[in-house]
């Protein structure tokens, strides 16, 4: 029993998990519309990205680094028991003047018999104006004993689609 705790936890410190965290964004442009007093309506990109402002809880390692506006590495180690977990907290911050996005995101992870992961909104809409939403994306292992070299490659792909309002 000690030596598979050895192995597992040898084993789980040396699985990283790469969560990478993109947010795709949509473009919305309003051009050539006129008003009923026949005042042009301005042509808006639609922008959202992350701000450089992560935080890490839950157990084992966790490692955030955003690479790009909408890109985002984390690496996880040290999962040893069944129940442990680690979250990744970003923020999403909208920069368009008048386009709000609503959220929503896809997993793929290519280990669910060992891990499961997680990704929660605290809104899902981000008004436009510098609104702002944090995105917890948690794994956690769900099954022992690891008796071989387990790993999981988790992508995460969250899609902020404009709303016009």
């Amino acid at each position: 029993m000690r030596q598979d705790k050895l192995v597992l936890s040898l084993v789980v410190i040396t699985v990283v998990l790469a969560m990478l965290l993109t947010v795709g964004i949509g473009y919305a442009v309003e051009a050539d519309n006129t008003l009923i007093n026949d005042n042009p309506t301005t042509s808006e990109s639609f922008d959202v990205a992350f701000l450089d402002n992560t935080q890490v809880t839950g157990d084992g390692e966790t490692t955030v680094k955003i690479t790009g506006d909408r890109e985002a590495a984390i690496a996880i180690t040290g999962l040893n028991e069944v129940g442990d977990s680690a979250t990744a907290i970003l923020t999403i911050k909208n920069t368009s003047r008048d386009i709000a996005a609503e959220l929503s995101a896809t997993i793929t992870n290519t280990n669910t018999e060992y891990f499961k992961a997680t990704v929660d909104f605290s809104n899902d809409v981000i008004d436009a104006k510098n609104g702002k939403a944090t995105v917890e994306l948690t794994v956690e292992l769900i099954k022992l004993p690891i008796l071989n070299d387990v790993q999981a490659t988790i992508e995460t792909n969250i899609v902020a689609t404009p709303i016009m309002k």
